[in-house]
């Protein structure tokens, strides 16, 4: 466990917080899956330290703090009790100085040089406490001075990025030491990481040099451009002059300030102008250096409301929602002090519009919508009533249509470019409503493709600039049209803003031409760092290989995945590749966090099947080699690991969108390499060019139009038709053909008629019905626990699937399907077409042998001479079969058990 605690005071612990969250979250992504890490976040005043430190530090715990500083360098007051109870704790004779020993921590201080020995005093002391009781930094402690905004947020960056890297290099989340050369490696870390580092320790000597012998301006560069767009006019190093709001007032006159009443001043005669932009004070009524004037902001003297709300379904727009809220706090911190302006933040789904919408246009308010596209470019579920709702009121002949006068508003679309015209349409939708009912835009609706993640991060950054910028310009906050000077002055904004732009509307021209002109590589240089990090060899531009956790599994001798029980493949020598690691759907539970590419054909560039085939197997052995030597390793597996025998088509992607899948699957079979390929279901001509393969997979997700529509999110418009065409086209298969449901509770648990319906589609020779893997819940995805059914729950399930297989049937003996086999250990259950019950006897195994021989055969008549499922079967052994006591585990491995479940 990784537990993230912060204090704070104005909000920037928080918000470091939760992106040093959503980064060790995407870091640590396959770990979270495998529930090997788990990671949280709480405000530190949520933590009960008293009860559950030395309990964190019995169970290996890393405590990652992110530290604000308050007066005389004590913490932020949400974490000061915590502070107290560490240091009396620390300071106790009475307690044992071990106390702590087997928790790790990581400490970033957030201070202002500028309070001299009390920058940052409370982190100091925290890392001195708790090295006291024998807890180990993962990291260096880390002081950083929050005055400094670019090298603050660099620093942040180079201490979030080493506590990754230490933390992925086991120095945690291993917490015994395995020998005595990891002994010596951890000892070199802790010293190193004994040592606090202030910010300015890690400058270069050049920087140290002219920071000690050059007088410095008070106006660094980064300050005169902050600084100028806020209106000031800069004079020399230090000084500024601005044109008061009341200098403006008093020429139009409308009023002067309170010292034209109190002192007789002519306010438009003032002057307002300092030869000294620094201060003494940091007063939390004013922010001195980066302060924003409120222009007449009040109307009428209420504040003026801004309502961020978002749709989400992965999280996105949840994140970009939160880092929106933080933004403008910071921009508008005066503003929101003075209560000139009020923001919120809220889930779409908590926003009544029915009763607020028309309410909030009389007062003046900006709604910020952070749209996601959902399946036929509808709005995210949390979001379709409001859509809905506003869809109808804008179209009602009986509305008003300057009912939502008065309401300004910016929307951000969140959406993939892949889905064609479908791509962010509810967010032009929304666009269109509003305007439609005299809602007027701050600035343009922007159509974002998250797929595209540096340039989507980067058009956010961008929308959000031109948002605030906007905003404090008073095209929103001043929302009376004062004159038709200002009218005209206004115009120009309006027409502007009412042309949506999309994402790749703002790139330059020869960007557009270089897009067009030259095929793209499917693994970008971001999606090769992710994935590589993730523990994937890419091989050339568009396939990929692991190790499968159930090869490392039966190498230590503690069993194989389902289909050695089913099917009897020696897990520990099966290779897991794709020479796709595109896919056509985006399933709500895909391990992979829908990460991969999407498409619904090829349109990157091609590596041959030769380039593939070797950089699969290299690479493979590669990742067996490394094996060597790990403790509980069988000697013997690991030799024959060194001679794959089988083939996983299924590691990620949609193996059979390869355009070259048949020359690539033959140099498999001419290796005598079995080869299991999975595909969803989208491409049935392709399925039906496809050479003879062991054992052809279709996933069936679900067994109706709109189940599919919501669980797999398919790309194609005719995704039914693709889907269902292809599952006839596997009835014409003669090798070896499954269906395999992957069950996912309230989304596809209750379907059972539909499924025997589809099943009469393909005649499946198999049917394997899994439990949905639980892929975590954080940021791209919905899937929670509550959808993880219980072994027996699959069990019931695919004991009332089978009645429905074989209710047409007369007796036992005519029944179609029977049950067959099970892995409880992987939650599983196959069903299995009768044919294969020979002599009484199941035989679902496979004589691979025989399958070699017949390929071969195959190949040399040029596919004349074929063969069927039943020309290589073999019996199953008896521990595999439905019923058994072992439920599919093979006796001759040993059960392993996490600590957890002992």
């Amino acid at each position: 466990t990784c537990r993230i605690l912060y204090a704070t005071q104005t909000g920037t612990s928080r918000r470091l917080s939760q992106q040093l969250m959503t980064y060790l979250s995407q870091e640590f992504n396959e770990d979270i899956t495998h529930k090997n890490i788990t990671i949280t976040l709480n405000a530190i005043n949520e933590y009960d330290a008293e009860e559950r430190l030395v309990s964190d530090a019995k169970n290996n715990t890393t405590l990652i703090i992110i530290m604000s500083t308050y007066s005389s360098g004590s913490s932020a007051p949400d974490g000061q009790w915590f502070c107290k109870w560490l240091q009396d704790f620390a300071n106790d004779f009475r307690v044992d100085k071990s106390s702590l020993k087997g928790l790790s921590f990581a400490i970033f201080g957030v201070g202002d040089k500028a309070y001299g020995e009390d920058f940052c005093l409370v982190s100091k002391d925290m890392d001195r406490w708790l090295k006291q009781l024998e807890a180990i930094p993962v990291v260096s402690t880390q002081l950083s001075d929050v005055s400094d905004s670019v090298g603050f947020d660099k620093q942040f960056k180079e201490w979030m990025n080493g506590l990754s890297t230490n933390l992925s290099n086991n120095s945690v989340i291993s917490s015994e030491i395995d020998s005595q050369e990891d002994m010596e490696e951890e000892d070199q870390l802790n010293e190193s990481a004994n040592k606090i580092v202030d910010i300015e320790d890690i400058v270069t000597k050049k920087s140290k040099l002219e920071s000690n012998g050059v007088v410095k301006d008070m106006i660094t560069p980064e300050l005169r451009r902050e600084l100028t767009k806020q209106g000031y006019k800069l004079i020399g190093s230090h000084s500024g002059v601005k044109l008061c709001r009341w200098t403006k007032s008093m020429l139009r006159g409308r009023g002067g300030c309170y010292k034209h009443s109190f002192y007789g001043i002519e306010s438009h005669r003032c002057m307002e102008t300092t030869p000294s932009l620094a201060c003494a004070n940091k007063c939390v009524w004013k922010d001195v250096l980066f302060r924003r004037q409120s222009n007449g902001s009040q109307t009428n003297g209420q504040s003026k409301t801004c309502r961020i709300l978002y749709a989400t379904q992965t999280g996105t727009s949840r994140r970009l929602s939160q880092q929106l809220m933080t933004y403008l706090s910071q921009e508008f911190n005066e503003d929101i002090t003075h209560k000139n302006i009020t923001i919120t933040l809220n889930a779409i789904n908590e926003y009544d519009a029915e009763e607020r919408l028309v309410s909030d246009a009389k007062n003046n308010t900006t709604l910020i919508i952070i749209m996601s596209t959902y399946s036929s470019g509808s709005s995210a579920p949390d979001g379709q009533w409001f859509c809905k709702w506003l869809q109808d009121f804008a179209n009602d002949f009986r509305v008003d249509k300057s009912s939502l006068k008065g309401l300004s508003f910016a929307i951000f679309g969140v959406g993939d470019k892949a889905y064609g015209e479908d791509f962010c349409l509810v967010s032009k939708d929304m666009d269109r409503w509003l305007k439609q009912l005299e809602a007027i835009p701050v600035v343009s609706t922007q159509l974002s493709d998250v797929s595209d993640s540096v340039g989507f991060d980067k058009q956010f950054k961008e929308w959000m600039n031109g948002l605030s910028t906007n905003l404090s310009n008073n095209s929103v906050i001043s929302s009376e049209i004062d004159s038709q000077e200002d009218m005209e002055e206004e115009d120009p904004l309006n027409e502007s803003a009412n042309k949506i732009v999309d994402i790749e509307d703002i790139v330059t021209k020869k960007s557009k031409l270089e897009s067009n002109s030259v095929v793209k590589d499917m693994i970008t240089p971001e999606l090769r760092r992710e994935l590589t990090k993730q523990g994937y060899k890419l091989i050339g531009s568009h396939s990929g290989v692991k190790l499968c956790r159930w090869t490392k599994s039966m190498l230590r001798g503690r069993g194989g995945c389902y289909k050695h029980s089913f099917y009897g493949i020696e897990s520990h020598r099966c290779m897991e590749t794709t020479p796709s690691l595109a896919c056509a759907n985006k399933c709500v539970f895909c391990w992979r966090h829908q990460t991969n590419p999407v498409g619904t054909e090829w349109k990157w560039s091609l590596d041959n099947p030769e380039l593939v085939f070797s950089g699969a197997l290299s690479n493979h052995y590669k990742m067996i080699n490394e094996f060597k030597g790990v403790p509980g390793v069988v000697a013997e597996r690991l030799k024959e690991a060194m001679e794959v025998k089988h083939c996983a088509l299924s590691l990620v992607g949609e193996p059979i969108m390869y355009p070259h899948i048949n020359s690539f699957v033959r140099m498999l079979h001419n290796k005598s390499i079995s080869t299991f390929l999975v595909t969803n279901a989208q491409f049935p001509d392709a399925i039906k060019q496809l050479d003879p393969v062991t054992q052809l997979y279709v996933s069936v997700d679900a067994s109706s139009k709109q189940s599919l529509k919501r669980i797999d999110r398919p790309l194609f418009r005719d995704f039914w038709e693709r889907f269902t065409g292809s599952l006839t086209a596997l009835s014409d298969k003669g090798q070896r053909t499954v269906y395999r449901l992957t069950l996912v509770k309230s989304y596809n648990v209750e379907e059972l008629e539909g499924y025997a319906y589809l099943v009469g589609l393909g005649n499946p020779d198999f049917i394997e019905i899994k439990g949905v893997t639980y892929c975590g819940t954080s940021k791209d995805s919905h899937i929670t626990m509550a959808n993880i059914p219980f072994h027996e729950e699959v069990v019931n399930f695919s004991v009332d699937l089978l009645k429905h297989l074989n209710s047409g049937c007369e007796s036992d003996s005519k029944a179609r399907y029977g049950m067959a086999c099970e892995h409880k250990h992987s939650n599983c259950v196959l069903i299995a077409n009768t044919k294969f019950l020979v002599d009484n006897r199941w035989h679902t195994w496979i004589d691979y042998n025989a399958f070699a021989r017949l390929m071969q055969e195959y190949y040399r008549s040029d596919g004349t001479k074929t063969f069927s499922s039943l020309d290589y079967i073999e019996e199953t052994p008896d521990w595999a079969l439905w019923g058994s006591q072992e439920r599919g585990f093979d006796p001759n491995d040993t059960r392993f058990y996490r600590k957890a479940k002992e």
